[in-house]
């Protein structure tokens, strides 16, 4: 899987978030064969990203995050919004889960490449402190 963090949107509003691309087939070159990826948990993707923020937060808060951590297991349950495409028909039918292959790359690098804060968002910036 590659996957690139966010932190803003769009519209250069705080919106952090994470990209990924998740191979739909894998080359294992001990026995030189493909192994295609049949399935993909978002369930557990979801719950895993949960976790993490929450993990996350935790270490940079401290007691303070706790009541919002808590609370957040609570309202989302089935851990936090994925967006993911899954073509289940292609899958069954050994086909690519995506029709589009080279624009998911594309995009992907797309983000990338961008900084991870908007430049909108420096409000100052001394030279002599490099």
């Amino acid at each position: 899987m590659i996957a690139s963090l966010h932190t803003f949107g769009r519209a250069l509003n705080r919106n952090p978030h994470i990209h990924c691309l998740v191979l739909e087939v894998a080359y294992d070159p001990s026995t030189h064969t493909c192994k295609r990826n049949t399935f993909f948990s978002f369930e557990a993707l979801r719950k895993y990203w949960q976790y993490e923020i929450n993990r996350l937060m935790s270490l940079y808060f401290g007691k303070n995050f706790y009541a919002i951590k808590k609370k957040s297991y609570r309202l989302y349950n089935q851990g936090y919004y994925v967006y993911a495409r899954y073509d289940k028909q292609a899958s069954t039918k050994g086909k690519s889960y995506s029709k589009y292959i080279d624009g998911c790359v594309n995009y992907m690098m797309r983000h990338a490449a961008r900084p991870p804060m908007a430049q909108s968002r420096i409000i100052h910036y001394n030279k002599k402190d490099r």
